[in-house]
């Protein structure tokens, strides 16, 4: 396989070395996708790579709900913190 630099790569691809996967995203017309993300996955499989494919925005109305979950549950563990710090200066 070929060196690329960080940039070239970050141009066709997302790594993501925690998870040891990696996310290309095509950028053409619906037909012409088709082939290019099978003949990928082919080669990719036969460097013994597992693949598989996603649908792009697969899941990203359940992650913004999550997300939103999330702060909300920061911020008011952030409110108790700071309670407690007063009751505790004011004591």
């Amino acid at each position: 396989m070929e060196m690329m630099c960080g940039v070239c790569v970050s141009l066709l691809l997302v790594v993501n070395m925690l998870t040891e996967t990696a996310v290309v995203k095509l950028k053409r017309h619906a037909e012409e996708v088709e082939g290019v993300a099978e003949g990928l996955a082919r080669r990719l499989s036969d460097c013994r790579l597992p693949t598989k494919r996603r649908a792009s925005g697969l899941g990203v109305a359940k992650n913004v709900k999550k997300w939103k979950e999330l702060v909300k549950k920061k911020d008011e563990l952030v409110v108790k913190s700071d309670l407690f710090l007063v009751q505790i200066l004011f004591s």
